[in-house]
């Protein structure tokens, strides 16, 4: 409907407690009146007490949606369109009332100054009305500034500015911190009072964090330019947040800096409007201002200031901000990169960075980088040191060939390789005095050639050298010498001197000391052969010929001398011939024949041993080493041995130093899979090479592994980093290279996983879309994005189990609340939700057992009852009515047991009391009646109930705030009251009735139809019941209803005349004020008007404490019984 519905002037409301002046507005849920409240007074004139009406100026606002409701024919009452719909909970019009009721609840709790009070809120006419006090004199920002879309209006001073959105800051703390969100701050509803002070109006569109809202409710109410993105988008209400009036804040402090209605985001967005910083407009303004306003009005949601706490931070931190920049920068000059960084990060907390200071920032982490690497390498090289000093050379050795090359690092290098050789060179001398001692000296030979080759220049291992191969030459002369005194004894006693002789001579020449036992032999050996000579004058001449034969010893042969040798041999072989061709040849003959023929095998031995040699010179050691195998000669024998070893040392060094060669080369083409192979092989030969070539390798693979990681060649990259063994060096490094790997693995792979989620959440796929996060681990990095697409999956779940609880579905609500996924962000509210449930279910349960109790109770069926009482545990949250209902049963039982004691007692005094009636009323029929009392005494704590009788709990100011007060240490002491009997060991307390009276909560009923049907309020009902709100107010469900204090007095009815204008005390002997304070006459309520009384029975009640009281009962009674 297009046309005006307005109220018209005049209108009454709450029984004319508010009378309507004129409409001042209409917005897109009200209409907006200016209005009165009439408060009705008690004068007291000495003994006499009159009323008087008192006026206040107010704001009253309908709620009214042309759209969704029309008036009635009577021009007052709404009719919503959604009527006609049976169940009353889907109705929109529902919805928004109750909606509006809560909000107005949580309204009247709020008590900033800056903040517009509402007076009272209440339901009349089918709609909800707020009453709220009237600023006299204040007028709206839009009309001070004068704010247009077509001219610039008046800007307000930064001083003034500031101070008006802190005082709106400071009451929006206040409501965010009751979980309301205003969502329509804007200059038209901020009003600037007489004191100049800010106050912030229209809660009209507020709504609580996490309720469910409609369209109409925030997409059609949303004010353009100062609503926020997120309240345009009706299909996720859950973005709304505190940020939301941030940016709506931000909006308004932009206009009153520059007195320009700001544009739109969505302008912003498009190009199509371009926002200029208020510094632009006011000259006054500082950068760091506009910085607080552009950060403020962010179109994304989380790049504003979270919270008011976080703005008002930043709004009142401009000189922090400046001190944070000024220690940073004052950091980084003093090389505190560190601390400059996390300076810089604080300063964020104020405004985002600028340009400059994020290329700071950048400039001090690259440096902070740098310095934590040279301290790194500074730590490696001084451990290094420490490894150095303490001997473990190969360890540090490792360590600095991973260092950055310097002179220094190449000197401790060079310093941790002559330690390496120093040692090993103390390991070979040590091994060669071992071998020593044990006269092993061709073994220690080897062993100081080789500490030899270490180190050339050392004196003392040439030394050794030299006496150990003196020590080797006397052995070997000792030994031939032994060999030839052998030989020469042998010869002498076989006669054959001269052989003898020769031997003796040999001997002598190989003696290391003179010894007078060799020259007595030769001695004897020369007597013997002359005294032979005479004997054998024929032999004379050949022996003279081969005497002259003379013949080197086989290991004194050089090899130059080796062909003469032969010819000697030769030439004795042929004089034996000779001799042999002309005469018989003696046994001496014969058998030199044989030396000299064994002989000539024994140079052609020792020309092939001379020949290996040569081999061996010219590196052919197979050649050399066949050549040895045809060898066989004794004498030769150990000559033969140690060449062969030789031959077979060199030939090894050769093969290593070949393998060496090759793998280097393999190396350098990194073909590492035949280097594997190749050390394999050289680790027989020499396994000190094949460690050096080993960690060569390992250093190699790092790199390549390195190189292969920065173009992405994941794969390869494993595969090398893997083979490098535990105990190289290049361990450390290629482990940390390999979790780099594995991680950015890792992260690829759930940035895979989360893009296949998406597309799964997209197709409404919700089950593969789960499965596969569930693949990600709550240690990832992802799981912010994991948890928000969980929440994405979850939300219709989420929605679908609040709808099944407002439905009260409780038991599908539980079932959809336990579906949530524990990585959602609904998951802890879902869980918290999931306990009400239960505790409500479980609660259901008992209020059903107790009402079918109950039920028992009534139709006296006492035992079932006890049976089904004592299915509801102990502790439960019905524990106190199990209480009272099985001291209700144990009551009933005592009084049947009683009941023909009464009835016995009852009908003596019957005909007692009827003979006394009638002797009373014969004795005052002849007494004048002149007042009209009528004096009924009531039964104590039974309330009498006026259901007539309007209670506006809404409106009450001053009495009700005292009965709150009240009710609160009532409800105090009633706690205190039961942690007394649960300490002293009862489980079951116990109620006074004459402070309660048990209800069980009917279809329709609500806190506000109770607290109307009772005479109570909403807050009395609800300290009386601990836990009870919303969520748990059920039908079928037990509550307590507290008493008044009067109701447990006695009472009396006055019944009103037109000639009583004013009440005297002087029949009742009671003061005026306790008329008032017992009938309630002030604020309002008062139903006896002053100029005219209408006829009517108004409650007056008696303190049983008062003077007069038995007299006035007395009195009374006797006038009823008359009548």
């Amino acid at each position: 409907m297009t046309h005006d519905e307005s109220l018209k002037p005049g209108s009454s409301l709450a029984d004319g407690k508010f009378i309507v002046d004129k409409l001042i507005a209409k917005g897109g849920f009200s209409y907006i009146y200016e209005g009165r409240i009439i408060y009705r007074l008690l004068a007291v004139d000495n003994e006499f007490v009159s009323i008087k009406a008192e006026e206040k100026p107010v704001v009253i606002k309908e709620l009214y949606i042309s759209e969704k409701s029309r008036r009635e024919s009577d021009g007052i009452t709404l009719r919503w369109n959604d009527e006609n719909e049976p169940d009353e909970r889907n109705r929109l019009s529902y919805r928004i009332k109750n909606k509006t009721r809560n909000e107005a609840l949580k309204l009247r709790l709020l008590t900033s100054p800056h903040i517009l009070k509402l007076v009272g809120a209440f339901e009349e006419n089918n709609t909800i009305y707020q009453i709220t006090e009237k600023i006299e004199g204040a007028v709206d920002f839009h009309k001070r500034q004068g704010l247009s879309a077509e001219k610039i209006g008046t800007k307000l001073s930064v001083f003034d500015a500031v101070r008006y959105i802190t005082q709106i800051s400071e009451a929006l703390k206040e409501v965010h911190g009751k979980n309301i969100v205003h969502l329509d701050i804007k200059p038209e509803n901020i009003l600037c009072d007489h004191k100049d002070n800010a106050i912030l109006i229209d809660f009209g569109i507020s709504m609580t964090i996490g309720e469910k809202t409609g369209k109409s409710a925030v997409l059609s109410a949303a004010s353009c330019p100062w609503a926020p993105p997120e309240q345009y988008n009706t299909k996720d209400t859950v973005a709304i947040s505190f940020a939301s009036d941030i940016y709506s804040l931000g909006q308004t402090f932009y206009a009153f800096l520059t007195g320009v209605i700001p544009p739109n985001f969505s302008e912003v967005t498009s190009g199509s409007a371009i926002l200029q910083s208020p510094s632009e407009y006011n000259k006054d303004v500082t950068h760091y201002l506009d910085e607080v306003v552009f950060k403020c009005i962010q179109s994304n949601r989380d790049k504003r200031y979270q919270t008011i706490e976080e703005f008002l931070f930043a709004l009142q931190g401009e000189d922090d901000y400046k001190v944070l920049i000024a220690k940073s920068k004052k950091a980084g000059q003093n090389g505190e990169y560190e601390r400059a960084i996390h300076l810089l990060n604080e300063s964020e907390k104020y405004i985002p960075l600028s340009s400059d200071l994020l290329e700071l920032r950048y400039e001090y982490q690259r440096k902070l980088e740098e310095q934590q690497k040279e301290g790194e390498n500074k730590r490696k090289e001084e451990e290094a040191l420490k490894l150095v000093n303490n001997g473990d050379f190969e360890k540090a050795l490792s360590i600095l060939e991973l260092l950055p090359f310097n002179a220094h690092i190449r000197q401790q290098m060079e310093k941790c390789r002559q330690g390496i050789s120093l040692r090993k060179k103390k390991e070979l001398i040590d091994e060669a005095e071992n071998l020593i001692e044990e006269k092993q000296y061709e073994s220690a030979l080897s062993k100081y050639q080789e500490a030899k080759v270490i180190d050339q220049s050392d004196v003392a291992i040439d030394r050794s050298i030299e006496k150990l191969q003196k020590i080797l030459q006397d052995i070997e002369k000792n030994k031939k010498y032994n060999e030839f005194i052998a030989i020469g004894d042998e010869a002498f006693k076989k006669n054959e001197l001269k052989e003898a002789l020769e031997a003796y001579k040999l001997a002598k020449e190989n003696v290391t000391l003179s010894s007078l036992t060799i020259d007595e032999r030769i001695k004897t050996c020369v007597i013997a052969l002359s005294e032979r000579n005479e004997m054998e004058e024929a032999k004379d001449d050949t022996a003279k010929a081969l005497a002259i034969v003379k013949e080197k010893p086989l290991l004194e042969i050089a090899e130059q001398e080796l062909a003469t040798e032969i010819e000697c041999n030769i030439s004795k072989l042929n004089l034996i011939n000779d001799f042999k061709a002309k005469y018989p040849l003696s046994d001496a003959f014969h058998e030199q024949m044989l030396a000299s023929q064994a002989r000539a095998k024994e140079l052609e031995e020792l020309r092939l041993y001379f020949k290996a040699k040569t081999e061996n010179d010219k590196r052919e050691y197979k050649v050399a080493l066949k050549t040895l195998t045809n060898i066989s000669s004794p004498a030769l024998k150990e000559k033969v041995t140690s060449l062969q070893k030789e031959i077979e040392n060199a030939q090894k060094i050769a093969e290593a130093e070949a393998l060496k060669k090759e793998i280097e080369d393999l190396i350098e083409k990194n073909n590492f899979q035949a280097v594997e192979k190749k050390l394999v092989e050289i680790k027989k030969v020499d396994k000190l090479l094949s460690a050096s070539l080993q960690t060569t390798l390992d250093h190699k693979k790092l790199i390549c592994a390195t190189l292969l990681n920065d173009e992405e060649d994941c794969k390869r990259a494993i595969s090398l980093l893997q083979t490098i063994g535990a105990q190289s060096p290049s361990y450390d490094e290629a482990q940390k290279i390999l979790d780099a790997i594995n991680k950015k693995q890792v992260a690829d792979n759930e940035t895979k996983i989360i893009k296949q989620a998406e597309d799964a959440i997209n197709k409404k796929n919700y089950q593969a879309a789960t499965t596969l996060l569930n693949d990600i681990p709550s240690s990832s990095t992802s799981y912010g994005q994991v948890t928000q697409l969980f929440s994405t999956i979850d939300k219709e779940q989420f929605d679908e189990a609040k709808l099944e609880w407002d439905k009260r579905n409780l038991e599908k609500a539980l079932a959809a609340f336990q579906a949530i996924h524990s990585r959602s962000a609904y998951y802890k509210e879902a869980q918290r939700h999931i306990r009400i449930l239960e505790r409500q279910i479980e609660e259901q349960r008992y209020q059903a057992l107790l009402s079918e109790a109950l039920q028992k109770v009534e139709a006296k069926n006492y035992k079932k009852a006890r049976g089904l009482l004592a299915q509801i545990p102990d502790q439960s949250t019905v524990d106190v009515a199990k209480a009272n209902l099985l001291q209700l049963i144990t009551s009933k039982e005592k009084s049947r047991k009683k009941t023909q004691k009464v009835v016995w007692i009852a009908l003596v005094s019957v005909v007692a009391v009827f003979a006394l009636v009638w002797c009373v009323v014969l004795l005052d029929s002849t007494e004048k009646i002149s007042e009209s009392i009528v004096a009924e005494e009531t039964v104590p704590n039974i309330p009498v109930q006026n259901e007539g009788k309007k209670v506006e709990n809404d409106l009450q100011i001053t009495i009700e705030q005292e009965k709150r007060e009240q009710v609160m240490v009532s409800a105090e002491k009633t706690k205190e009251t039961k942690r007394e009997n649960i300490a002293n060991g009862s489980s079951k307390p116990i109620i006074d009735e004459k402070r309660y009276r048990l209800h069980q909560i009917k279809s329709g009923e609500t806190l506000y139809t109770l607290s109307r049907l009772y005479n109570v309020t909403p807050d009395e009902i609800s300290a009386s019941n601990p836990g009870l709100g919303i969520e748990n107010f059920e039908v079928g469900r037990i509550i307590y209803i507290p008493r008044k204090e009067d109701e447990n007095r006695t009472k009396a009815l006055l019944l009103l005349r037109e000639a009583d204008a004013l009440f005297a005390k002087g029949s009742y002997d009671i003061a005026c004020d306790k008329y008032v304070q017992a009938n309630r006459l002030s604020f309002g309520v008062g139903n006896v008007g002053v100029a005219k009384f209408e006829k009517l029975a108004q409650e007056l009640s008696f303190d049983k404490d008062a003077p007069a009281y038995k007299n006035n009962l007395s009195r009374a009674n006797k006038i009823r019984n008359a009548r």
